[in-house]
């Protein structure tokens, strides 16, 4: 019985620790944040998803994908993280690179 219940225990731990080695292999892929604005002046035809940026854990990325229209003749997207930066200024904040000096710290070990 006893036996029984160790080795039970025993997987579990091993699953619960393999589903967190993956959780932490993922978070290099994927955002672990994102923040979309939407405004009149960003109309939906050019910016579908509002001005959109992902943080991932090594900085911040442009979250703007290719509008394929006849009426948009861009050659690649375009760059949310400037556009975030620019409606930032206006209302007194400093660029989002300049931000998380604590966390960039923290950047070397991950």
């Amino acid at each position: 019985m006893q036996n029984s219940a160790s080795q039970k225990q025993t997987f579990i731990v091993a699953g619960l620790s393999l589903i967190s080695i993956a959780m932490l292999a993922m978070i290099y892929f994927v955002p672990i944040w994102w923040v979309s604005l939407t405004a009149p002046n960003y109309p939906p035809e050019a910016f579908p998803d509002g001005v959109r940026i992902h943080f991932h854990m090594n900085g911040v990325f442009n979250g703007c994908e290719m509008v394929e229209k006849a009426e948009i003749q861009e050659d690649e997207a375009l760059d949310c993280v400037h556009e975030m930066d620019t409606i930032n200024h206006y209302v007194g904040m400093y660029p989002i690179s300049t931000g998380g000096p604590i966390e960039r710290g923290f950047r070397s070990f991950c």
